[in-house]
Parts: C-alpha cells; structure tokens; sequence
C-alpha cells in the first residue's frame, strides 16, 4: 500500500495541474487540481466525498469544472 501510495505522489509531481479550483466553504477555500488525463466526474466525486458534501453536489461540480475547462482550451468539448 505504501508503494502505491508513493507512485500516486510521484505520478502527481510529473503532471503538473493545467487548472486549480477554488471551492468555497464556510471554513475557508478548497483548492481541486485539474492535471491532464483526470477526470472531472471522479475528482468532484472524490472532493465531496473527502468534504462530506452531499452527493447531489457532484454532477453540478464536474460539469462547472468542464465548462471552465472547455472555456481555457484545455479540455476539448467533442471527446
């Protein structure tokens, strides 16, 4: 487990992220990286769950972070 845990940290510092998030919450903000090859739906899905958001935030979160995406050319809307 902890080497798995390591290469996920390593696969991390090789992918710098292509888009920051800043989530509002009533603590302070949260920050979501968008690094190229991830994927909307499952950082918003792993975001609300590490912040024990309620589900129905999820579709909502992934589909604002791809808009935001598709709007800075980073993400192309055809694929």
């Amino acid at each position: 487990a902890a080497c798995a845990s390591l290469e996920r940290e390593l696969d991390l510092l090789e992918r710098v992220p292509a888009m920051v998030f800043k989530v509002d919450m009533p603590d302070g903000q949260r920050c979501i990286e968008f690094r190229e090859g991830d994927n909307c739906y499952e950082l918003a899905k792993q975001f609300i769950k590490a912040n024990n958001l309620t589900k129905e935030l999820i579709n909502p979160l992934a589909a604002h972070m791809e808009s935001k995406l598709i709007e800075e050319d980073i993400l192309d809307p055809y694929t």
